[in-house]
């Protein structure tokens, strides 16, 4: 409860950081932590940059400011530490190991604003 807790207060801390409001919310029971949200905003059409007329097409790249495959790391420390994926004592330090390193990047990553 406590970690929820400080989630909270990081996304207030960065919301009141940009002058945003929370809005709204939902709750999901599972097994393991979760938490997600949505920042949206409108700009004046005289903000918004577009190279050409129809600025994308199929195969261009995307560009993520956010991490993916954080939950999937995290449910696998769960089923790590739970004894339901059964590893050797060796590979599973060197698996939290690389989670941890997967989650704090996350962190850090979420923490800054993509502004």
């Amino acid at each position: 409860m406590e970690l929820a807790r400080q989630v909270m207060r990081g996304i207030k801390s960065k919301t009141d950081e940009v002058n945003c409001k929370i809005s709204g919310g939902q709750t999901v029971m599972n097994p393991w932590f979760l938490v997600g949200g949505t920042a949206i905003t409108t700009v004046p059409n005289a903000s918004i940059v577009q190279a050409c007329e129809n600025p994308f097409q199929i195969g261009d790249s995307v560009i993520l400011t956010k991490p993916l495959g954080v939950n999937l790391a995290g449910r696998l420390r769960d089923l790590l530490e739970s004894g339901d994926i059964s590893v050797g004592e060796t590979q599973k330090e060197e698996l939290l190991a690389e989670i941890e390193v997967v989650e704090q990047n996350a962190v850090d990553q979420m923490a800054a604003l993509n502004v």
